[in-house]
């Protein structure tokens, strides 16, 4: 099963370099495809005419005489605008990510983590309760995807319920 992984990226600089960084990632390219599925390893070009933000067009390895098993996919964007401040985040689907910043083609900061709480945006302040409530932030105390009715039963937890989850406590008096 795979695991996603959400990716965002901020660029931040002069305005003209940024605008030249857009023309070059969007320029239409032809892409060759190894074809195996009739064992004949016919290859076959693929034409992508308006690409969003392509990665092929970030360092085009054909044009430099690279082969294609030569060429690892090793980004050169940051070193080719050395001006601009590159912010790439990110965050697996299970909570944990970090943030990399790059200049002049070299990482100048990074910064991991193993959780985030989703209402205050607390790194590594997620805990598991003890008493199988589930997550709870020990910044905020978000209930996140705790279960409500272990919550409730939860001498340590349950006083989060009137602060956090008005709503359950309405629903209980019913």
């Amino acid at each position: 099963m795979p695991n996603w992984v959400f990716n965002g990226l901020t660029i931040e600089g002069n305005p003209e370099q940024v605008k030249s960084l857009i023309k070059q990632m969007n320029k239409p390219f032809v892409y060759s495809v190894q074809s195996n599925g009739d064992l004949s390893f016919d290859i076959k070009q693929r034409k992508y005419v308006n690409p969003i933000f392509a990665f092929h067009n970030i360092y085009s390895y054909v044009d430099h005489g690279v082969s294609d098993t030569e060429y690892h996919g090793q980004s050169k964007l940051s070193a080719q605008y050395p001006t601009l401040l590159f912010t790439l985040s990110y965050e697996e689907e299970t909570g944990w990510g970090g943030e990399m910043e790059f200049l002049r083609g070299e990482v100048i900061s990074e910064s991991e983590y193993d959780n985030m709480c989703r209402d205050c945006d607390a790194t590594n302040q997620m805990e598991y309760c003890e008493e199988d409530c589930g997550e709870i932030c020990g910044n905020c105390n978000w209930l996140g995807e705790a279960d409500l009715e272990a919550v409730a039963k939860c001498q340590t937890h349950k006083i989060y319920l009137d602060t956090k989850v008005p709503e359950y406590r309405k629903a209980e008096a019913k």
